[in-house]
């Protein structure tokens, strides 16, 4: 089952990344393979670009914060075969925030081997793709 754990430090204060992050219409934002998010901070419909939906198998994933306690959020989106669980913690480093990232990628579906090989190989991008985005969102740069 392909994952990575990803860190990296940000200029933004914990708390702003909390207000941001750690809701479910929110969060699929900062996803390239995301085109639009609608829902609350608890639950959302997470679109998906063109390219993906026939790559991916799905049209839309559907996310729900499993949970949220301080500065640690669990989430999961899914569809049918195909199941994105994340973890993020934040911590204050002085002014910037460490941010780690879990994400774990699964298909279920009955193309898992192929696409789970390829997710193994593409997940690593996932997550710097998501820390860019959050970059340019967040502290106005890549």
């Amino acid at each position: 089952m392909p994952e990575i754990i990803h860190e990296f430090e940000i200029g933004v204060a914990p708390e702003r990344l909390r207000e941001e992050l750690f809701r479910a219409d929110r969060l699929g934002n900062y996803f390239h393979t995301v085109q639009e998010t609608e829902g609350n901070a608890d639950r959302a419909s997470w679109k998906l670009k063109a390219p993906f939906r026939a790559t991916l198998g799905a049209g839309s994933l559907e996310c729900q914060v499993l949970e949220r306690s301080g500065l640690r959020c669990a989430w999961k989106a899914s569809a049918p075969y195909l199941t994105w669980e994340g973890k993020l913690e934040l911590n204050p480093t002085g002014q910037n925030t460490l941010v780690r990232f879990h994400l774990q990628i699964v298909d279920t579906g009955p193309l898992a081997a192929v696409h789970n090989a390829m997710i193994a190989v593409q997940i690593k991008n996932v997550a710097k793709l998501f820390e860019r985005s959050l970059r340019e969102k967040m502290e106005g740069k890549a």
